[in-house]
């Protein structure tokens, strides 16, 4: 189920808005991972530069943001709502990407396929070991 809550908004602060949660659900800085205001504001579009700062403050009034404390500085972290993913989302049509279900549960990523007997004789790694360390994973 996609979200439609929000209409799409032209304005520069709204769409950075969701510029700045498109990248936290993206990269699922969401509750305990948390990253410095530096690396959440980075590697924006020109176009939304001038209105990052004042969007991130208001996702933190808006409470979709938070801070994480930390002894190494101000941390942040995004909450999964529906209005920040109607503002991703937004963002998304915008940027002509494809939109993205954050409310789908998401899975363990995939097993890697085994070693072929010659990876393996590169690697020196015998088939009983090798056997152990795929039964130790499963589990």
């Amino acid at each position: 189920m996609l979200l439609e809550c929000a209409p799409m908004s032209q304005d520069p602060v709204e769409l950075a808005k969701g510029c700045i949660l498109h990248k936290m659900y993206l990269h699922n800085i969401t509750g305990g991972v948390h990253r410095p205001i530096e690396r959440l504001t980075k590697g924006k579009p020109d176009e939304f530069a001038p209105h990052i700062s004042k969007a991130f403050n208001k996702l933190k009034t808006e409470g979709i943001i938070r801070r994480k404390p930390a002894g190494y500085g101000k941390q942040y972290y995004a909450v999964r709502c529906e209005k920040g993913y109607a503002y991703a989302n937004a963002y998304q049509r915008y940027a002509n990407l494809p939109v993205a279900d954050y409310t789908a549960p998401r899975g363990p990523p995939p097993m890697p396929p085994p070693l072929t007997p010659e990876q393996m004789k590169i690697l020196k790694i015998s088939a009983k070991k090798m056997k152990q360390r795929r039964a130790t994973h499963s589990n």
